[in-house]
């Protein structure tokens, strides 16, 4: 039993890019439902990346998710607030 019980968990191990796709994805719907622009970002310089967000070597870097208003659209923000707070 313990050999099975090892088994299941290195395979859940080798899952973690596959959940946090899942998770950046449900992230970019929800923003984008509620009017903000993402953008995922896939490939990028992981050196630079870790020295700029001072981002530890034991963490792994999967993607990077952008968030944001266009230009003039900032009055989304106090729909948000609404839906946040149960306001109408």
């Amino acid at each position: 039993m313990e050999e099975s019980m090892e088994n299941i968990l290195e395979a859940g191990s080798q899952t973690y890019i596959l959940d946090s796709a899942i998770a950046g994805t449900n992230m970019t719907l929800m923003a984008t439902a509620l009017g903000i622009g993402s953008c995922w970002i896939g490939a990028f310089e992981e050196k630079a990346l870790r020295s700029i967000l001072h981002i530890p070597e034991n963490l792994k870097i999967i993607a990077l998710i952008t968030f944001g208003y266009e230009a003039g659209k900032a009055s989304v923000v106090g729909k948000l607030l609404r839906v946040l707070f149960n306001k109408r």
